[in-house]
């Protein structure tokens, strides 16, 4: 029969799997940071959350540098384990052309 220490282990351990580890919820927000202010973008550009995972979402109007920066910061940080590169086209609506 198990002793109750090792019974408190393993919920302890089953509840750190199930929850996530809060350090690295602090972790990835420290880190969130650090890109956004190294790259110049606005603080909240990037997120995670629980059901959508990891968000970059930068302004359209943002320059392509300072987009660039954070994309080569991600892959080389621990972020990139929640990322899964989807890309959405550009949702401006197209020039209205002019008949003459």
């Amino acid at each position: 029969m198990p002793k109750p220490t090792d019974i408190q282990s393993i919920l302890i351990l089953a509840a750190v799997l199930v929850s996530g580890c809060g350090a690295n919820k602090r972790a990835d927000a420290a880190e969130m940071s650090r890109i956004e202010e190294k790259c110049g973008l606005r603080e909240g550009t990037m997120s995670i959350d629980a059901q959508a995972g990891f968000k970059f979402n930068p302004d359209p109007n943002e320059k392509f540098e300072n987009v660039d920066c954070a994309l080569a910061e991600i892959r080389s940080s621990s972020l990139s384990r929640h990322m899964k590169y989807e890309f959405v086209g550009n949702e401006q609506p197209s020039p209205k052309k002019t008949t003459d």
